[in-house]
């Protein structure tokens, strides 16, 4: 079905030509730039079976980079996976999106159905994430969007206290929802990590050695690896990382001097 949010006009142009298919005629618009809003395309569309009881359509497009808001006014998110229409909404997700190569198919009767895929790309990406909505700024990676899940790679951006450098993260559609697997790299300070990982590890006593540590100082380098549900952002779980520390001191109840590194 057409998403309530899909409305508007556009500037076409190209080249078509039309020709007796298989069944009923094939239309192919070549050499086609569209206006649209804010959004601009280049690339080509067809529409096979003209004159049958299904006709269906492909539109292979590029364009430069748009709000994610605008790109979804013309390409509802429904098209990627409907899971991901509430998430996107209630996760305050944004940024801009260039579109690099993206596929959209599908059939025009009996009603309107499509699937959107391609690669993008996303610049100055937010996003409010985790149970305690921890807000995500200047995000920017490469997103592929495959019909079953989408892949982000070269993970750049802050997340809290995290200065990111680096990661790539998995979202799988699943029948009970969409599921996430993030790995990411990146700075912090070496008190803020004390904090994360007291709220991160499962362990009680783990957890209350990391709060009881005092005077912490220093920088770490880390790297954090996590999964769960999206449509639970509380069950994401850390399911571990590793941790190189650079000037490290604090103090211990659990040691009779200052520790420093």
């Amino acid at each position: 079905p057409i998403p309530e949010r899909l409305h508007g006009a556009t500037n076409l142009r190209g080249t078509i030509s039309i020709t007796p298919g298989v069944g009923g005629y094939d239309l192919v618009l070549s050499d086609m730039t569209a206006g649209m809003g804010q959004l601009s395309l280049r690339g080509q569309a067809s529409l096979s079976g003209l004159m049958t009881v299904q006709p269906t359509f492909s539109l292979t497009f590029s364009s430069a980079p748009v709000g994610l808001d605008e790109l979804l006014d013309w390409f509802p998110i429904q098209w990627v996976n409907p899971q991901l229409a509430t998430i996107v909404e209630d996760r305050e997700v944004g940024g801009l999106i260039e579109v690099v190569s993206a596929t959209l198919t599908g059939t025009v009767k009996p009603e309107l159905r499509a699937s959107l895929t391609g690669e993008l790309r996303l610049q100055r990406g937010h996003a409010l994430v985790g149970s305690d909505r921890t807000q995500v700024e200047n995000l920017s990676g490469t997103v592929i969007v495959e019909s079953d899940r989408i892949k982000v790679t070269n993970v750049t951006g802050r997340y809290g206290p995290l200065r990111m450098s680096g990661g790539k993260g998995t979202v799988s559609f699943l029948t009970p929802g969409p599921w996430l697997d993030l790995e990411v790299t990146g700075e912090m300070a070496a008190s803020d990590l004390a904090v994360t990982l007291a709220g991160a590890v499962t362990s009680a006593s783990l957890s209350k050695s990391f709060r009881d540590l005092r005077k912490v100082q220093g920088n770490s380098v880390v790297t954090f690896r996590m999964a769960g549900s999206l449509n639970d952002f509380g069950a994401l779980k850390f399911l571990g990382g590793e941790v190189l520390a650079q000037n490290l001191g604090f103090h211990s109840p659990l040691a009779p001097e200052p520790i420093l590194g």
